[in-house]
């Protein structure tokens, strides 16, 4: 009985993060249209510098991410208004922004590929956000961060070094824990 009880959960949770992966909210022209390429040269990829990034955030301003590598660490949290885990974790990821203050870049990565910019601005002013938020018009972030479902963090250290990719939800304990080590 047991067995078959986690099965199921784990049929009901497979199915929600591929929902998660896919999903786009239904009467949503997608965004693609209007949304700001990003840039970025290469892939997050763990024990390295993280690569050059430039996007465009939700004020429409050019923002290169790379400018804080080497000085304070950053975190890159892929999100989408469709993804009920990355919606649950934005009021968290505010906290370790207050927090942390100019010790951490907290930067909102929104995948304006799947939603309009419009639905990623009303639900991060519905849930308090006013850590940086840029646009990932194409997914070209997504990919080279190794997208596999939502959400997906980056977790990058004051001298620029990529600490850890995180594909999934994440706990509050693992934001506090992730995010006190690369201000160390």
């Amino acid at each position: 009985m047991v067995s078959l009880k986690r099965f199921f959960i784990l049929v009901i949770f497979a199915l929600v993060l591929a929902g998660c992966t896919h999903a786009v909210r239904q009467g949503d022209s997608g965004g693609a249209e209007q949304a700001a390429v990003a840039q970025v040269d290469g892939r997050f990829v763990k024990g390295e510098s993280a690569p050059k990034v430039v996007a465009t955030s939700f004020e429409g301003d050019e923002v290169d991410v790379s400018q804080f590598y080497g000085e304070r660490a950053v975190i890159l949290d892929f999100w989408a208004g469709w993804c009920p885990f990355c919606i649950e974790e934005m009021p968290l990821l505010q906290k370790a922004q207050d927090q942390y203050g100019d010790d951490l870049v907290m930067i909102g990565v929104h995948r304006t590929d799947t939603e309009s910019v419009a639905v990623g601005e009303r639900f991060s002013r519905e849930r308090g956000v006013s850590y940086l938020l840029i646009q990932d018009g194409d997914g070209s972030l997504y990919r080279a961060a190794g997208g596999i479902g939502m959400p997906v963090a980056v977790f990058i250290d004051k001298q620029g070094v990529v600490q850890e990719i995180k594909s999934g939800p994440k706990t509050t304990e693992e934001i506090e824990e992730k995010t006190a080590r690369l201000i160390k």
